[in-house]
């Protein structure tokens, strides 16, 4: 994935089966979530992700700051 993003510490990528639109819904179903790794950059940055993943199933791709235990955002995976 490739976004732009205001910086912010610990940001982490995670993909979701359920939808998620806000941080009660992320504590909610983060259990089954997937973190897909670190967002290193905050212009164009890019995540790179298993292959393996089947992404076809997931249905939300959200930002999490870690440091801040703090939702950033969410959005709906329609296709890919």
């Amino acid at each position: 994935y490739k976004g732009t993003l205001s910086p912010a510490p610990d940001l982490v990528l995670y993909v979701s089966s359920a939808e998620i639109h806000t941080a009660a819904d992320f504590e909610r179903e983060r259990a089954g979530m997937v973190a897909l790794g670190r967002i290193r950059s905050f212009g164009n940055f890019l995540v790179p992700y298993n292959s393996v993943l089947d992404l076809s199933s997931m249905r939300s791709v959200i930002i999490w700051c870690d440091s801040f235990n703090q939702f950033i955002t969410a959005a709906s995976l329609t296709s890919l």
